[in-house]
């Protein structure tokens, strides 16, 4: 009899430590994670695009860690850091994305470098914005003057203590720089949170292809020979696909109507100031499709490889277009700045003015041959008091 407990026993001890080795240990899949986000993805390109084009070529970044000097903590002053993000949100609100979107100062200038030339301050340094319509944060470099500083300048070197929030400071922005050029996406956060805790939510881009999920819980974790070879199989299977999508497009630059010749790679193009344009992969990637709101339509889309673009523009590349204002689209229902034919204007700018155009859901893009579909929803424009044409 007492065998038999003992074998019970045992039996038991046995199946105990089983279970709790199996319990210590943890079981998954490997996988790449954030493989939604791209270095080189479209929309940070036409980003980076619409950026550069708000400024000559003229007004590059000088070699400011060689001929700059670190600005002292005692220069920092407040209002004039208010006066400075007040004048750079405003020239950031000119990119096309980003008109209509709330920009906030996240974290404000810092890595500051300055030199003093003439009476003038030249000054660089990086901001982190917040888009909080189309929830992200960049981190900018700017490149700014500062006219006429010995004006708001104390004989110590110290910014003036009267400089307030109103104070007329001639401010020259000479270049931004897009210094995030991978997904900064961010979590949306609650009121309650704060920025600074937001700041800190970023989606994290796996660049070095690490097996997931990482060390965290203490427990052994066990990675079979399978599981590699299945995690090296997928590893080359990104090589071979970003070796197949570098490089594919084309150089332009506005003066010169088609692409330019003889330039292969995106890096030989930026060397001679040239705008870098790809095929986008879907109509989602063109910058006016169905943002004509007002009444069911698809224009704007992609075809035959270029998108398609409101009247009057002219497109440079598949996707990019002239920042010329004589060259920007054309609306229907203008107020004011008419052209002659019927209700169209260079007003599409100033629809986005709710209390200017109500009425108007979007600006009233008009595209080449949407007098058919326009007239087939009749009904939804006339009780906006729209007109057709």
């Amino acid at each position: 009899m007492m065998i038999y407990i003992l074998i019970i026993i045992s039996l038991l001890l046995f199946l105990f430590r089983l279970k709790e080795s199996f319990i210590s240990k943890e079981f998954f899949n490997v996988t790449f994670y954030n493989d939604n986000i791209n270095i080189e993805d479209d929309k940070n390109v036409s980003e980076i695009e619409s950026i550069k084009r708000l400024f000559d070529d003229s007004n590059q970044f000088p070699d400011y860690k060689n001929t700059f000097e670190k600005e002292p903590v005692f220069q920092h002053n407040k209002f004039l850091e208010i006066i400075i993000t007040n004048n750079i949100l405003k020239r950031i609100s000119d990119i096309y994305s980003y008109k209509n979107s709330k920009l906030v100062v996240v974290k404000n200038m810092y890595n500051r470098y300055f030199v003093d030339k003439l009476d003038d301050r030249h000054l660089i340094f990086d901001l982190d914005i917040k888009n909080e319509t189309l929830q992200w944060i960049h981190t900018f470099k700017f490149y700014i003057v500062i006219k006429n500083i010995k004006n708001i300048l104390l004989d110590t070197g110290e910014y003036t203590p009267q400089l307030s929030e109103n104070s007329n400071v001639n401010i020259e922005i000479k270049q931004i720089t897009l210094q995030t050029p991978h997904s900064t996406t961010v979590k949306p956060m609650e009121d309650s949170i704060g920025y600074e805790n937001f700041y800190n939510y970023y989606n994290i881009l796996n660049k070095h292809h690490l097996m997931d999920p990482y060390l965290t819980s203490g427990k052994d974790m066990i990675i079979t020979n399978e599981m590699r070879n299945l995690f090296n199989l997928e590893l080359q299977r990104k090589k071979l696909e970003n070796q197949v999508t570098k490089d594919v497009g084309n150089c332009y630059k506005t003066e010169i109507s088609g692409a330019i010749e003889n330039i292969d790679t995106k890096k030989e193009c930026l060397v001679v100031s040239g705008i870098w344009d790809t095929v986008p992969k879907d109509s989602s990637l063109c910058p006016f499709y169905k943002k004509n709101t007002n009444y069911p339509n698809n224009f704007g889309a992609l075809n035959s490889d270029f998108c398609e673009l409101p009247l009057n523009m002219e497109r440079i590349g598949n996707r990019f277009y002239n920042l010329d204002p004589k060259k920007g689209p054309l609306c229907y229902n203008c107020k004011d700045n008419l052209i002659g034919k019927g209700s169209l204007g260079l007003c599409c700018d100033d629809q986005n003015d709710k209390e200017k155009y109500p009425l108007l859901l979007s600006p009233d893009y008009a595209f080449e041959n949407d007098t058919t579909i326009r007239s087939k929803y009749y009904d939804i424009l006339s009780l906006k008091k729209l007109d057709l044409n």
